[in-house]
């Protein structure tokens, strides 16, 4: 089976991640949304992993992260390894079929596209093509509203997306 994505879809209508939501580190560590914020104001720019169309990995900088203004509704996806990703209900997240899903279009058994752990990637020659060396995909086990609170935006470079610690993708 072939592997494609769309990095741009149409479906973009500005997702956002809240501060707390974890991003995949190129050293192998990981770091909240807020702290890429922080450290961007200091000078110092994170890079992280992406997928481009056909499902190589790639290492990106986070270009911008900002919080935005006010608070907006939020939703607590809940993952099959208990990670939460909260998100705006627009917030796009990666299908194995390479389709984006919004936040609030997740239902718990959806199966979204997940990559060998993103700390397994570090210091290895790794096979570019990192989708097909999958674990069991991950899987949403809830997605319920979980009040309001500030949230975020962030950009990478040209690919558009960004790795969770879980292996999963979010759309910038």
């Amino acid at each position: 089976m072939t592997f494609r994505m769309d990095p741009t879809p149409s479906a973009v209508t500005g997702g956002f991640v809240a501060g707390d939501v974890r991003i995949a580190l190129m050293d192998g560590h990981h770091c909240t949304i807020a702290d890429v914020v922080e450290q961007l104001h200091r000078g110092v720019h994170r890079t992280t992993y992406a997928l481009d169309a056909d499902g190589n990995v790639h290492a990106v900088q986070v270009k911008l992260a900002r919080r935005a203004e006010g608070d907006a509704p939020v939703l607590a996806v809940r993952l099959d390894d208990d990670a939460v990703v909260h998100c705006s209900p627009h917030q796009l997240f990666l299908l194995p079929t390479g389709e984006w899903a919004r936040a609030d279009h997740l239902r718990a058994g959806d199966h979204l596209l997940t990559v060998a752990g993103p700390h397994l990637w570090v210091g290895k020659a790794y096979d570019t093509d990192l989708h097909a060396r999958t674990d069991a995909s991950r899987s949403v086990v809830s997605v319920a509203k979980d009040g309001e609170r500030a949230l975020y935006e962030f950009q990478v470079d040209h690919l558009h997306n960004i790795a969770h610690p879980s292996g999963i993708f979010l759309h910038d």
